[in-house]
């Protein structure tokens, strides 16, 4: 039988290392996570963005439409 009466804070130092890699590892999945989110509002901004230009278009062409059919000698 054998007991380990000094381990010269062996045991101390592994659990303050696994400690500090379950810190990082949860940094890291925070990081990845706020990322994702970011990249999603960003998506979403530029979605809303464009459908505003559409809608801009659609009208300065129904405009023109509307425009060239004032106009003499039009068809």
């Amino acid at each position: 039988m054998q007991f380990d009466i000094f381990q010269g804070g062996a045991k101390k130092a592994n659990l303050s290392r696994e400690h500090a890699i379950a810190e990082k590892m949860s940094a890291l999945k925070q990081a990845a996570s706020d990322a994702v989110r970011l990249e999603v509002r960003q998506a979403y901004y530029d979605l809303d963005s464009n459908r505003q230009q559409v809608g801009v278009a659609r009208t300065a062409i129904a405009q023109a439409q509307e425009s060239l059919a004032h106009q003499p000698g039009s068809l």
